[in-house]
């Protein structure tokens, strides 16, 4: 297995990454300003990137949009209140709301239903 090399040319921003030193045989763009240079065994032996100060500063922005959110995710579910623990007398976990206590009666009034409150 050869060193590998990366060299970038800033006059006309372009980054290449020398897998190995094996001569060329042939190359594959990936997508516009990526180049994949192979050898005569079809193996990758370099890549090129056109562009590559753009390339760098849009994936390291990316990668870190990216990370950031999911630390803001992690934060915003860690500043939910837990759910509280059973409570010995009635069983009832969560936190007990008015709009719980309201919207049950009111839904069975207007339904003509008899409602078994789960509340003492």
């Amino acid at each position: 297995m050869n060193k590998t090399n990366m060299v970038y040319f800033g006059v006309d921003d372009v980054l290449h990454l020398a897998i190995s030193d094996e001569p060329e045989a042939g190359s594959v763009e990936i997508s516009p300003g990526i180049t994949a240079e192979i050898n005569a065994k079809g193996e990758l032996i370099g890549i090129e990137i056109l562009r590559a100060s753009l390339f760098v500063r849009d994936t390291v922005i990316d990668s870190v949009q990216a990370k950031l959110l999911g630390l803001a995710a992690g934060v915003a579910a860690s500043l939910k209140s837990p759910v509280p623990p059973k409570r010995a007398r009635t069983g009832i976990t969560g936190p007990r709301r008015l709009a719980d206590k309201v919207a049950e009666p009111t839904t069975a009034y207007l339904k003509k239903t008899p409602v078994k409150s789960k509340y003492p």
